[in-house]
């Protein structure tokens, strides 16, 4: 898995600059998965698969930075979708 570019990245839970991690099919260079991390939420935004039976996205629908828990804590209560497409 390499990282390859930091670039904002639009998911419902709005618009994040993020790290886009990618791994790799060793034989082909095809992407397998690619993941989207945000500092400034401190977690994955977007999850993409590409498996032999479609793509299987997972995003960021919504997240919630109390002050109390974030600063107290650094952890943030998050949501995620799930959504399958058939290639």
């Amino acid at each position: 898995m390499t990282v390859e570019a930091r670039e904002p990245i639009t998911v419902p839970a709005g618009t994040f600059q993020a790290f886009n991690a990618v791994c790799r099919n060793k034989k082909t260079g095809a992407p397998r998965y690619s993941a989207w991390y945000s500092p400034e939420v401190k977690q994955l935004v977007k999850l993409q698969e590409n498996l032999d039976t479609g793509t299987r996205v997972r995003e960021l629908i919504a997240f919630n930075l109390p002050a109390t828990i974030a600063v107290a804590s650094g952890q943030c209560p998050s949501h995620t979708r799930l959504t399958m497409t058939r290639d």
